[in-house]
This record gives structure tokens, C-alpha cells and sequence, in this order.
């Protein structure tokens, strides 16, 4: 199976032949594709086992395809997507040796038989079950019981793959990113009038959820450009500034 990274990667490129993105597009998609493939390196630590060698292939394949921004109309895309997928073919059936499957969110390996990816933290196959939390985003923002994930990253998550599937459509999923960015907006409001927290975390979590809407932008530009690999990197940048979010939560609700 291929990774949503490389997915995000073959749709902007696709849209780059049809005049609809630029190099700076494509680019934006290698780089995201390259940090999800360094990020499962550092992840499985030193060694030389099939996985390892799987992604060091992918890396090899990203390098070709990074080629054709100063050497254009040779093939060095086309050549660097068909080693990627020969390389992720290869490290499916290394996960699958090492009894992992990998996670349709995040492209990372999974135990099989488990109900949480142990890289996202996304519940599989889709997100339900939300909880409330703590702290100024109180009832509809984080989810405790993904750990890593608040329930607006949840809900994104949960229709893109909808989307996906076929289950909703581009409607569904902007009428959900709006819902979000309504959400964001409240937090904000209901952060900085908040009496339980210094003025430095204040700050910090305002910031966290600027990076947030910023996320949510990124998502909108896939109606603006007809690309849908906007979706997914900016699905990517909401979910790490969530998962930072959590933590800062955590931290000042320790401090007290």
C-alpha cells in the first residue's frame, strides 16, 4: 500500500503537469513526504532490518523526484514515484513480517490486532468515542482518551477519510473545517479570559492555536487549487500542533 505522504505527493504532482500547482507545491509535498520518512527512521532507532532498508529506499526515491526542480522534463519524477512505490511495497511486506500493518492515517507501522496506531495515536479504523478534558477547552476540544489528539483533529481525521472512502463529500468536509475553525476561534476567545493561568501560558497556548487556524488555511487551499494534498499537509500540521497543545495543557495543569 502507498503512504498518504506519498499520495500527497503524487496528486501534486499530477496537479504540477495540469498547470494547477507550482515547483514550490511540489516541494512542500516532497518535504512533508521526506520528514514522515525520517521522522519512522528515528522512530525504529539504529539497526539494518528490512524495515530500515525499505525507507532508506523511500529516501533514495525522494531524492530522485527532488531532481526534477533543477533538472526538469527528464523523468526524474516519474522515475522517483515508481522506485517510492516499489519501496513502500517493500516496507508493507516488512511490516507485515514483523506482525505490523501500517496505519491508513499516517502510513506508520501498527501491531496487528490493536485499536490505536502507536505513532498518530489515532484510533482505528475511524476516530469515535470522544471525551471532554481539562483547561480552557473544555467540552468540545480535546480528546483525553487519544492522548495525543484533540477532538477537532479527531473530527478533520475522521471525514477526510470519510471523504476518501466516498462517504462525504467536499461539502461535508469544508462544512467540518469551518465547524473546527468556529471552534478555534472560541478557544481563543475563552484563553484570554482566562484567570487560571499566567500570562506566559496564555501566550503559549494562543500560539498553538493560531498554528492551528494556520493548518486549517492550508486545508481550505485544496478548494483554491484544486488540490487535494493540501488537505493532508494541512491535516499534518493541525495534528502536531495539537498534539503540543495536549502537552502544554498537561504542563500547566501540573504547575498549579
Amino acid at each position: 500500500m502507498s503512504s498518504p505522504s506519498l499520495d500527497a505527493v503524487r496528486r501534486c504532482w499530477q496537479r504540477v503537469l495540469a498547470g494547477g500547482n507550482n515547483d514550490t507545491d511540489l516541494l512542500h509535498a516532497l518535504q512533508a513526504y521526506e520528514d514522515s520518512l525520517s521522522e519512522e527512521l528515528e522512530r525504529l532507532g539504529e539497526g539494518d532490518s528490512d524495515a530500515h532498508r525499505s525507507l532508506e529506499r523511500c529516501l533514495a526515491a525522494v531524492d530522485r523526484m527532488l531532481m526534477e526542480l533543477d533538472q526538469p522534463d527528464q523523468g526524474h519524477m516519474d522515475a522517483g514515484l515508481q522506485l517510492a512505490d516499489q519501496a513502500e511495497a517493500a516496507r508493507s511486506a516488512a511490516a507485515a513480517v514483523g506482525g505490523a500493518v501500517l496505519c491508513p492515517f499516517c502510513g506508520q507501522p501498527r501491531e496487528t490486532g490493536t485499536s490505536r496506531c502507536g505513532a498518530c495515536q489515532r484510533p482505528l479504523p475511524f476516530l469515535e468515542g470522544a471525551t471532554s478534558s481539562l483547561s480552557v477547552m473544555q467540552n468540545d476540544g480535546l480528546d483525553r482518551q487519544s492522548r495525543r489528539q484533540t477532538q477537532n483533529a479527531a473530527a478533520l481525521t475522521r471525514v477526510l477519510a470519510q471523504f476518501r472512502a466516498g462517504e462525504a463529500t467536499w461539502d461535508d468536509l469544508l462544512a467540518q473545517i469551518d465547524d473546527v475553525e468556529d471552534k478555534l476561534i472560541g478557544h481563543q476567545e475563552a484563553n484570554a479570559q482566562s484567570t487560571t493561568q499566567t500570562a506566559e501560558q496564555t501566550e503559549r497556548v494562543n500560539l498553538l492555536l493560531e498554528e492551528s487556524l494556520s493548518a486549517v488555511d492550508c486545508m481550505r487551499l485544496a478548494w483554491d487549487k484544486n488540490d487535494e494534498s493540501y488537505l493532508d499537509n494541512g491535516l499534518a500540521s493541525f495534528a502536531q500542533s495539537s498534539e503540543a497543545l495536549l502537552q502544554l495543557l498537561d504542563d500547566i495543569k501540573a504547575s498549579r
